[in-house]
């Protein structure tokens, strides 16, 4: 992990940091920010890397609930949905990103949830909800992160621990064109404690397709739902183990393009940019103008441009205390998702280049580490597995579906040893 960079970000209440807790299941520490940003519990102030931390009642309180919403509070970091709402966030950090919009990518700044490694950019869409806090690392992570983080990584941490188990709690915001409810259940013994968390997400439509026939399409979201159980045992005095497991399926239409022509409809001559946008000028290739400059009003010759998105995962981790400050511990995750979309390439009513993408990712990891402290210095030692298999394909409808694919198997393997800075 870098260690140059020494500038701290805090985007934190104090009243929130109450409801901060450790991987370790710890007694929070009152009036403090508490990160895991090298894998243990330490105050912000005392992890010696540039990091930002935003907490989950700030998030609520600010109705923030996507992850571009999210890195708009913390300086030198940004994000875009660059395929709209039906695509997946593309981060940047300190200038550091991702160029291709292909679904088989791994993007350079990497992508946690509750220390979980997300390879597949479609995979990321529907987990912020029911969040602890979001952590972000600047620079380089690879030495205690492991997957394609050059730039950096984003870590969302979710309501699972011990001192964040609130009352049971619903809430619903509304909009013109949105209505979100979210909630979360949870309860608790002796010895175990469970929470259920979900949401419901609806979106009118806000793009009238002007083509005859055409209907209003759906500004991305018909309905998107998503839920997460998570429960944790205590085995015994010094062994906790928590289970998580959660399900989203987003199911929309994609987001079409406005449509500028460039030719003069009476000579072929390339058009000004004022003609251009004041709609004077048609497609060379199909003679279709723009009838309003209207980007509400679109003409295409698609009934639909559906896209779905279903994704489902769990993952186990073993929290170990051997005593004399050791502690061992073990992450075991499994995702899967499944991704179908088409769109109007040529935005027109001619049907020339309609375009349909299919994703099928499957992802297994395993992680494992023993971590000490000393009187003088903290040690990490540990190991990494990753696999999965990506399955992707985009093809032409108007031609019998005929177009490209990839089919990729990817394998990691791991090993740290590691002297923690102080």
């Amino acid at each position: 992990m870098t260690a140059t960079a020494r500038t701290v970000s805090i985007f934190m209440t104090a009243a929130a940091v109450s409801a901060l807790s450790t991987a370790f299941a710890q007694e929070p520490v009152r009036d403090e920010i508490v990160v895991t940003a090298q894998h243990k519990a330490e105050r912000i102030q005392d992890v010696p890397i540039s990091i930002a931390a935003v907490s989950g009642d700030e998030l609520e309180e600010l109705s923030i609930t996507s992850p571009v919403d999210v890195l708009s509070l913390i300086p030198n970091v940004t994000a875009q949905l660059p395929t709209s709402g039906t695509g997946f966030p593309i981060f940047n950090i300190r200038g550091v990103t991702l160029l291709d919009f292909t679904d088989t990518n791994e993007a350079s700044v990497a992508t946690y949830v509750d220390g979980v490694y997300l390879g597949s950019p479609a995979i990321q869409n529907g987990q912020l909800f029911d969040i602890d806090r979001v952590e972000v690392l600047k620079g380089p992570q690879g030495t205690l992160w492991g997957r394609n983080s050059t730039g950096g990584l984003i870590q969302f941490l979710t309501r699972a621990r011990r001192m964040s188990w609130k009352a049971t709690s619903w809430r619903a915001t509304a909009s013109t064109i949105i209505t979100r409810s979210e909630g979360a259940f949870p309860a608790r013994s002796a010895t175990a404690c469970a929470r259920l968390a979900g949401f419901v997400n609806g979106r009118d439509g806000w793009q009238k397709n002007t083509f005859p026939g055409g209907s209003r399409i759906s500004g991305d979201i018909d309905t998107n739902v998503g839920a997460r159980l998570t429960m944790e045992f205590d085995l015994a005095d010094n062994l906790l183990f928590t289970a998580s497991g959660h399900y989203g399926n987003y199911r929309g239409e994609t987001e079409q393009r406005g449509f500028f022509g460039k030719g003069d409809p009476i000579d072929g001559s390339i058009c000004s940019i004022e003609r251009i946008l004041a709609s004077e000028c048609i497609d060379y290739s199909t003679g279709h103008s723009d009838p309003n400059g209207d980007p509400a009003r679109v003409a295409i010759d698609l009934p639909a441009a559906p896209v779905t998105n279903e994704n489902y995962g769990a993952w186990g981790r073993f929290d170990w205390s051997l005593g004399d400050n050791i502690t061992v511990t073990s992450i075991t995750s499994a995702d899967t998702v499944s991704k179908y979309q088409v769109l109007d390439a040529d935005t027109s009513p001619a049907p020339q280049f309609e375009l349909a993408f299919t994703v099928d990712h499957d992802q297994f990891s395993q992680e494992l580490r023993v971590a000490g402290g000393g009187a003088k210095f903290d040690w990490l030692v540990g190991g990494y597995y990753y696999n999965d298999h990506r399955f992707f394909t985009v093809g032409f409808p108007q031609l019998g579906g005929y177009g490209s694919f990839a089919d990729q198997d990817i394998e990691t393997y791991a090993f740290l040893v590691r002297r923690l800075m102080r």
